[in-house]
């Protein structure tokens, strides 16, 4: 069984971020995303096949907010090769995704906010850091304050081991 993937908060960003119209927001955060594994083949699958698009768990996490939040946006969304699952001689990179997609989507029962695409790369190239697009005029707040999950979508085929990866997403908060 595997561990629960969940992000945890860290501060890294004391300086407000520049938003992509250059508004200023009151506090940028970097959240991280724990890490991730994608197995290589085994028992029921064989390197080269299709990956399920749903392999990955959706994650969640709790944003401690500094007060009433007027806007909380996602401007980066970051993963990195980790070395956990790589033995010697083994470079891991993100050759085997065709595409990754993160939706935002409500955890509260009954909630009436449709799961948004929050997140994406449509081409990963074989490198070790992989920068997605943004939907940056996002508002997630409502997600935020209602609880949320991330569902994390993956095209590519089965890697011929298994890969590790982390991340981060860098967020900006406006205040009240």
């Amino acid at each position: 069984m595997r561990p629960q993937r969940a992000f945890s908060s860290t501060h890294l960003l004391a300086a407000p971020l520049l938003f992509a119209a250059c508004e200023s927001f009151d506090e940028g955060r970097v959240e991280r995303i724990a890490e991730i594994v994608i197995d290589g083949p085994g028992i029921e699958a064989a390197a080269g096949r299709p990956l399920e698009p749903d392999s990955v768990d959706p994650v969640t996490w709790e944003v401690p907010l500094p007060g009433v939040p007027a806007g909380i946006f996602a401007t980066e969304v970051r993963l990195f090769i980790t070395g956990s699952e790589r033995s010697t001689g083994d470079v891991d990179d993100f050759a085997f995704l065709s595409a990754i997609r993160f939706t935002i989507a409500s955890t509260r029962e009954g909630s009436t906010l449709p799961p948004r695409l929050l997140a994406w790369n449509l081409s990963p190239r074989p490198e070790q850091v992989l920068v997605l697009d943004t939907a940056a005029g996002l508002d997630v707040t409502d997600y935020i304050l209602e609880g949320f999950e991330l569902r994390v979508a993956v095209e590519g085929v089965v890697p011929d081991d298994a890969v590790s990866f982390d991340g981060e997403v860098v967020l900006a908060i406006d205040v009240i």
